[in-house]
C-alpha cells in the first residue's frame, strides 16, 4: 500500500469535508468560543480585584506624596507613568486569555461569513448558468418545431380531445399524462399543509388573490422579489433555489426573460382543477410561479 497516496487522498477528502462544512463548523467554534472568552473574563475578573486595588493604592500614594527637592513634580510623573506601566502588564497577563479566545472567535465568525458568501455567489452563478442553459434550449425547440410544440413538451402535453362541458359547450381538454399541469420544479401545492388554508374554498381564493397582489406591490415598489418570500406568504417552506430565483421589474416593461409581474397561475382556464378551485368546488390548488430565473439585486 502506498501510504503516501493513502495520506494524501485523505488529505484531499478532509480539504473538501471542510470546504462543504467549513462555514458551520467555523461559526459553531465562534459561538463556542464567545462563551469561553465571557468565562475568562468572569474568572479574570475576579483575579484582577485585588491587583486593581494595589494599583489604586499605589497611584494614590504617589499622588499623595509631598513634592521637594529630593522629590520633584518630574519623578512624580516618572513613577507614575511607571505604575500605569505596571499595571497595564499585570492586567494584561489576567486578561490575555479572554482576549486572544475572543479575538479567535470573532475571527472564526467573520471567516464563516466570508465562505458562505461565497458559496452563496457560486450557487447563484451555478443556478444562472443553468437557467441560460435552460432558456437556449426552449429557444432552439421553438426555432425547430415551433411555439405550440415547445409548449405542450414544457407542460407535457400528450395529446387533446373536444368534450362537451357543463354547459353543453364543446371545450378542448389537453391530455397531461402523468404529470401535474403546467408544473416546474417551483411550483408547490397550496393546501392543509399550510397555516394560511382554510377549509372554505372561497377564503383561500380570496387569500391567494391577495397574497398575488401584494406580490406585484412588492416587486414594483422594490424592484425585486425572490421566490422564497412568496413561499413566506403562502405558508409553504423554503427551498435553496427559492432564495435565488424570482421576479425582477423593469419600469419601462422591457423585462428580457419573463412577464414582468407575478403570477401564480391560479386563473389557468385549461386546467379542470384550476377551473374548479376558481368556481369554489375545489378547496386546495397547484400553484406554479412565472419566476425570471435567477435574479441580481446588485
Amino acid at each position: 500500500m502506498n501510504l503516501s497516496a493513502v495520506g494524501q487522498r485523505a488529505l484531499g477528502q478532509s480539504k473538501l469535508y471542510f470546504k462543504k462544512n467549513g462555514p458551520t463548523i467555523l461559526t459553531s467554534a465562534g459561538v463556542i468560543g464567545l462563551v469561553g472568552t465571557a468565562v475568562l473574563a468572569g474568572r479574570a475578573a475576579v483575579k484582577a480585584k485585588p491587583v486593581v486595588d494595589d494599583i489604586r493604592h499605589g497611584l494614590t500614594a504617589i499622588e499623595n506624596q509631598d513634592l521637594d527637592a529630593n522629590y520633584t513634580r518630574k519623578q512624580q510623573a516618572q513613577d507614575y507613568m511607571r505604575a500605569v506601566g505596571d499595571a497595564t502588564k499585570d492586567l494584561g497577563k489576567i486578561y490575555g486569555p479572554a482576549v486572544i479566545v475572543g479575538g479567535l472567535s470573532i475571527t472564526c465568525i467573520i471567516s464563516a461569513h466570508g465562505m458562505l458568501k461565497k458559496q452563496n455567489a457560486a450557487l447563484t452563478a451555478a443556478y444562472g448558468a443553468l437557467d441560460l442553459g435552460f432558456r437556449a434550449y426552449r429557444k432552439r425547440v421553438v426555432e425547430e418545431f415551433g411555439e405550440e410544440k415547445d409548449r405542450d413538451i414544457f407542460r407535457g402535453v400528450v395529446g387533446r380531445r373536444e368534450e362537451m362541458d357543463a354547459d353543453g359547450r364543446p371545450c378542448v381538454i389537453e391530455d397531461l399524462g402523468d404529470v401535474i399541469p403546467g408544473a416546474t420544479i417551483y411550483g408547490r401545492f397550496f393546501d392543509e399543509s399550510s397555516v394560511y388554508w382554510s377549509k372554505t374554498p372561497e377564503y383561500n381564493l380570496t387569500y391567494l388573490i391577495h397574497v398575488q397582489n401584494t406580490a406585484n406591490d412588492r416587486l414594483i415598489s422594490r424592484g425585486h422579489l425572490f421566490l422564497n418570500e412568496v413561499y413566506d406568504d403562502l405558508g409553504i417552506p423554503r427551498t435553496q433555489f427559492g432564495q435565488v430565483v424570482g421576479w425582477k421589474y423593469y419600469p419601462n416593461n422591457d423585462n428580457p426573460r419573463g412577464d414582468n409581474y407575478v403570477d401564480f397561475g391560479i386563473y389557468n382556464i385549461k386546467d379542470e382543477v384550476s377551473r374548479a378551485f376558481v368556481n369554489g368546488h375545489e378547496r386546495s390548488i397547484f400553484l406554479d410561479f412565472n419566476v425570471d430565473g435567477v435574479i441580481s439585486i446588485d
